[in-house]
């Protein structure tokens, strides 16, 4: 006899290749008249049952160690371990057991039933509603526990419609039925994985994605059959053969599954023909790390300073020894606060394939360290030599170790996860005043931030966080403080130098600089706090802001990147104008923010022919070219986003399939501008301005740097100071096509 088993994960998949023929005279022979009962006692559990009429299968109560407790089992009677292959799930217990002395009986009105030797029922076998009566219980050959209607003689209730972790030969599973594995070995509740047979038709292979199993069940899936339209799954059948397939809706079309199952997925089973050959090794818990043994079977390991939440359960969750990082408030009411250290701990050849929230490209390892460690989402890294640095939440999915001697390069890598290093207590000082700008602890505006816990939004310098200091009065203002992380760390006096020079600019067009901190490996800015958020989320909204808002905005903006270019001691070039780098003040006026930043990127370079700034779709073809970089770069960006304040379309839309500024010009050419503001009705009663607008932004993205209007001359523009010409085609002679610009790199 050979069978599927999955005694690992607790989910069988049994598979007995001998022929099981049933007859009428084993139908008579198997039978079980109302009335009849069975008691669970450790003395008698083989003893007291009702077999099969081939004695391969016996129903009864099985003891379960090392509980004091019984489950109520269909098992094969035939093999040294009585492997169970249907259980019921007593649902009055905490292990889903009950106790010795325990009873089932078969009545006529209820089928069978479970009470304590208290007379409380802990099971019952659902019968339809308004089916009669019972007349006799049957066990069969094949494994199936039958309740027979003593009218027809038809069935009022089976086993094989209610499995629990196993299918047997000649079983199927309907559409909405599923498998779910035990919790543990030795307890019957329901465990984290499930295979489900969807109302779709597709039969996935499903694991818990929940912290504990006490929660509402969320499951993702690590296969799927694919059994959906136009020719969807009706059942998934397990054939007397050990043949496994989904049938499709038309009744001929079968999916194989043995051999459709991927072998690189994660499939938390194995199949067992005589030696064991592993489909997938996913039997660890959370924060556990899975190693293939020896034996081709998965072990669970704890990583240092971890141990199991049950120790009695090998494959179950693993708690952190120490206090976890949380992105939590500090305290600062006290003189000291006690901050926790942490460090990184390296795991070798182990990867963590799930759980992901940020991934970072061309990082040595130090700088992958340090985006986790100054993190206080980030539970652990996985690194490897390809350079990406994949950052992990926790809980931690769970880790797969490659055995000694692979080289791949998918699994040749290593983790490294936060542990607690010490506790220090650091004095919570005040910050300190500066003609220039506030200086900052770290500590201050991790404080000042609740320890970078609200997330404004993202670009492409870091991450900005919203915060409060306490100003002189003890009165609290809101800030932005942004983590930068592509700053040099040795160029720390650079740094201040430019960051005082920033703080001294102030232009009503400008957010504005408040301090900065540059501790040990961060460099932050902090920046007054700006309450509408970004123009990009204004501008491409339904309905449209207004038209007048529209050019309020595009006019200040103008404003902004002039005072940057030409009011300011020293040039700055911005090299990043895009709508999420504007923000909407109270009185939604246009605040430029991230000016400067650029220069302090850029302060290593002996010229500005390298390094790509800026972003996808408004970027200046001179970036791709040996040619120097002005401030027309900023001019040309503008341009773009001049044309999607006038459309409120973005520059790239993938999903419309457009690029803003071909289409604006062939608008523009064919004298069809109605068709870039569609139904703004306000913008069509103004298309004068529109058409001044549409022109202006063709003018500022001319392939030729030399032909783009400076800040000054488009403020003048914009205000009808002086007259706009019509523009000629922005790409006359490009070898790059305008489209070909906006792919071009990873700006």
């Amino acid at each position: 006899m050979r069978f599927l088993s999955c005694s690992m994960i607790y989910l069988f998949l049994v598979l007995q290749l001998q022929t099981l023929l049933v007859s009428s005279e084993n139908i008579i022979n198997g039978s079980i008249p109302v009335g009849e009962s069975l008691t669970a006692s450790e003395s008698q559990q083989f003893s007291s049952s009702w077999r099969s009429p081939s004695g391969d299968f016996a129903f009864g109560f099985r003891k379960i160690q090392p509980n004091h407790g019984f489950t109520l089992s269909i098992w094969f009677d035939k093999i040294p371990d009585k492997t169970i292959v249907w259980h019921a799930q007593a649902v009055n217990t905490t292990t889903g057991l009950v106790p010795e002395g325990s009873k089932v009986t078969l009545t006529p009105d209820r089928g069978l039933v479970i009470t304590d030797p208290r007379g409380q029922q802990h099971w019952i076998s659902s019968l339809p509603p308004g089916s009669g009566s019972v007349s006799r219980g049957l066990i069969t050959d094949a494994g199936n526990f039958r309740l027979l209607s003593k009218d027809s003689g038809e069935d009022l209730w089976l086993s094989f419609d209610h499995p629990t972790d196993t299918l047997l030969p000649t079983q199927s599973i309907e559409i909405g039925s599923n498998l779910s594995s035990r919790l543990t070995e030795t307890s019957f509740k329901k465990g984290r994985f499930r295979l489900h047979l969807g109302d779709d038709g597709d039969l996935k292979l499903l694991v818990l994605n929940s912290k504990s199993l006490a929660e509402t069940d969320v499951y993702f899936s690590y296969y799927e059959s694919g059994t959906t339209e136009p020719n969807p799954g009706t059942r998934l059948v397990f054939n007397q053969s050990g043949y496994m397939y989904v049938l499709r809706s038309d009744n001929a079309t079968r999916f194989g599954i043995k051999e459709n199952v991927p072998t690189y997925i994660a499939a938390p089973f194995y199949i067992s023909t005589g030696s064991e050959e592993a489909l997938g090794n996913v039997a660890c818990g959370f924060n556990s790390i899975c190693i293939l043994g020896d034996d081709q079977r998965p072990k669970c390991q704890c990583p240092e300073k971890f141990s199991l939440m049950d120790p009695s359960d090998e494959y179950g969750d693993c708690k952190p020894d120490f206090e976890m990082q949380t992105c939590g408030p500090e305290n600062n009411k006290t003189e000291n606060v006690h901050v926790n250290v942490y460090e990184l701990m390296r795991v070798d050849r182990t990867n963590w394939p799930y759980g992901d929230y940020q991934r970072y490209k061309n990082y040595d390892e130090d700088t992958c360290r340090n985006a986790c460690l100054s993190d206080c989402f980030c539970a652990a890294v996985v690194y490897g030599n390809d350079r990406v640095c994949w950052l992990k939440r926790f809980p931690l999915s769970f880790g797969q170790r490659a055995p000694n001697g692979n080289h791949d390069d998918r699994r040749d890598s290593y983790t490294l996860i936060k542990v607690l290093k010490g506790v220090v207590d650091v004095p919570v000082t005040r910050y300190r005043g500066r003609n220039s700008g506030w200086v900052f602890t770290y500590r201050e505006l991790v404080v000042a931030t609740g320890d970078f816990m609200d997330e404004l939004g993202r670009g492409g310098f870091g991450i900005v966080y919203k915060g409060f200091i306490t100003i002189s009065g003890g009165d609290e203002v809101a800030v932005a403080v942004k983590k930068l992380d592509r700053v040099a760390q040795e160029n720390e006096k650079e740094f201040k130098n430019e960051v005082r020079v920033i703080g001294q600019i102030h232009h009503k067009n400008l957010v504005r600089l408040i301090g900065f901190s540059n501790e040990g490996h961060s460099r932050l800015i902090v920046y007054e706090f700006i309450p509408h958020g970004t123009l990009a989320d204004f501008l491409f909204r339904r309905p449209r802001p207004s038209w007048e808002d529209r050019k309020r905005i595009a006019v200040g903006i103008a404003r902004g990147i002039l005072y940057l270019h030409e009011d300011c001691k020293e040039q700055i070039i911005h090299c990043d104008i895009k709508p999420q780098n504007i923000l909407l003040d109270a009185s939604y006026n246009p605040r430029i923010s991230d000016f400067g930043l650029a220069k302090l990127l850029m302060m290593n370079q002996t010229h500005t022919l390298t390094n790509i700034r800026g972003t996808k779709g408004y970027v200046a073809p001179e970036w791709f070219r040996n040619s120097p970089i002005t401030s027309k770069v900023d001019v040309y960006s503008y341009g773009v986003m001049l044309l999607e304040i006038v459309c409120c379309k973005k520059a790239v839309d993938l999903d419309e399939s457009v690029i803003l500024i071909d289409w604006a010009y062939d608008c523009f050419r064919d004298r069809r501008l109605e068709d870039l503001i569609e139904d703004d009705l306000e913008a069509i009663e103004d298309m004068e301005m529109v058409e001044r607008y549409v022109k202006i932004g063709i003018w500022c993205i001319q392939e030729e740097s030399g032909l783009r209007p400076n800040m000054r001359n488009i403020t003048q523009m914009l205000e009808g100071v002086t007259q706009v010409r019509d523009p000629p085609n922005p790409c006359p002679y490009s070898v790059l096509s305008c489209d070909e610009y906006l792919s071009c790199g990873p700006v």
